[in-house]
């Protein structure tokens, strides 16, 4: 889909790109019954797997690699439209699963590609978001975007402070009055992170 801008038929591409998420949560589902079958069977993770990779580091984090994948594959300004429509149609709760994790897929796509006003949806989606896993793979890619998109006092590493903190105090249940505090703490960590490796 990437490279579909010969294609004119914008519906067309709509559904293609549901499809696609449909595809790829029923693959996790499958790897995942796939993967525990073969533990039972072996007492081991296939070969294919690395020694220091646990079930336990791919199962909680299968979704985040999910959406990396999506991201190293349609992420393209050209697909802007059809990702907002996905994450509309997920609003109206006409996803293929009503789940956080689907929506969260197209969520951050949206905003690995810098779509119009992303902040604004992340800001609802944080907002909206309540299962535990989809609340720490919004803080991992909230993270990745403050460490590698934003410079210091950038407008950019605000926005990324901001949202980061509002995350935190929703999902940790934190009174609102911590909220600068929490900014403070994520500004201290960036520039002890950026002083360790010689990037200041």
């Amino acid at each position: 889909m990437r490279n579909s801008e010969g294609i004119e038929n914008l519906e067309l591409k709509k559904e293609a790109y549901s499809n696609l998420i449909k595809h790829n949560i029923t693959y996790s589902i499958l790897y995942t019954q796939l993967l525990v079958q073969y533990i039972i069977e072996h007492k081991k993770l296939p070969p294919v797997i690395p020694n220091n990779i646990s079930l336990e580091y791919i199962l909680k984090n299968l979704p985040y690699n999910i959406q990396y994948s999506l991201n190293t594959h349609l992420g393209t300004k050209k697909l802007e439209s059809v990702i907002l429509h996905k994450m509309q149609r997920d609003s109206l709760g006409e996803s293929h699963t009503n789940s956080d994790i689907e929506k969260f897929l197209s969520v951050a796509l949206y905003t690995d590609v810098y779509g119009a006003n992303f902040d604004q949806h992340l800001r609802k989606f944080i907002k909206s978001v309540s299962t535990v896993p989809t609340q720490n793979y919004l803080l991992f890619k909230l993270t990745n975007y403050l460490y590698k998109r934003s410079n210091p006092d950038s407008d950019n590493e605000k926005l990324y402070l901001d949202l980061l903190s509002d995350l935190q105090i929703r999902s940790q249940k934190l009174p609102k009055r911590l909220k600068e505090r929490i900014i403070k703490d994520w500004k201290e960590k960036k520039a002890q992170f950026t002083k360790f490796i010689g990037l200041n």
